[in-house]
């Protein structure tokens, strides 16, 4: 039997990359924490501890905000959320989104705590609208659609 002895993975990685990502744009924070999970899980050997440590941070929540050419806001969470843009976009359930033309993916942020996306949410809501601006344009000054990133458009500005 050969015994091989790895390097234990650094600890606090996760919490290093947190701080050091702490004034990126959202959308930059979740690459890097996506990234260094990464790094973590990779570096483990132990395929049950593997499995369970994959298990127990594998689900993602996200927070969201979502905006008309007009900039109406809409606030929102979800565990899936490309699934989620990509309804809104479709118009898929009546209700505010529809209703306002909200199908541009503004800014979100991402935790692995679903209780903490929901207080989030919460907090969101109960801000000024100068203060949810303020958040927008501090990670997205142009208000761009984040989701065009991930090849979601929205469906009447697709040629074709």
């Amino acid at each position: 039997m050969i015994t091989i002895l790895m390097e234990p993975p650094i600890p606090g990685l996760l919490e290093i990359e947190a701080l050091r990502c702490e004034r990126a744009p959202a959308h930059a924070r979740t690459h890097a924490r996506t990234h260094a999970r990464s790094v973590i899980l990779n570096s483990i050997q132990d395929p049950v501890e593997y499995r369970d440590r994959a298990m127990a941070s594998s689900r993602t929540y996200f927070t969201y905000m979502m905006a008309s050419p007009s900039r109406v806001i809409y606030i929102g969470v979800t565990g899936d959320l490309e699934r989620r843009v990509w309804q809104h976009k479709n118009a898929l359930s009546p209700g505010f989104t529809t209703r306002y033309g909200c199908t541009k993916l503004v800014w979100f942020d991402e935790t692995f705590e679903v209780h903490e996306a929901i207080r989030e949410e919460k907090r969101l809501k109960q801000w000024r609208r100068q203060w949810k601006i303020d958040l927008v344009e501090r990670d997205n000054q142009r208000w761009r659609d984040l989701a065009s990133e991930w090849g979601l458009t929205d469906p009447e500005s697709s040629p074709g």
